[in-house]
């Protein structure tokens, strides 16, 4: 995936105000969250590349912010199996797992 003139990322406000996240967590999540609302089961299947040149730093910073957020359960991994390759997707959890209430 290459970042493109025209590409845009919106943040939900809950990102902030429910969930306090900021700077590249904050992106990061907004940019799966953007490509992982559409369809059931949609996954954001982009690069840990793809999220460091959003965010302006390196793919290892991105897998620990990939780290958190799922450990926060903020995200959900799925790893799947196409053209005979293991991929990782990556979708927003809306769940809140300890009050049961959507974001």
């Amino acid at each position: 995936m290459v970042i493109k003139e025209t590409d845009y990322v919106v943040i939900p406000g809950c990102f902030v105000s429910v969930l306090r996240l900021k700077g590249n967590t904050l992106l990061v999540l907004s940019i799966i969250n953007g490509f992982s609302q559409g369809l059931e089961n949609q996954l954001f299947e982009g690069s840990n590349e793809y999220l460091a040149d959003w965010c302006g730093c390196n793919e290892q910073e991105i897998e620990e912010i990939l780290n958190y957020l799922e450990g926060e359960n903020h995200i959900i991994r799925e790893s799947f199996i196409w053209r005979n390759e293991r991929h990782t997707g990556y979708a927003v959890n809306y769940i809140n797992n300890e009050g049961g209430s959507e974001l």
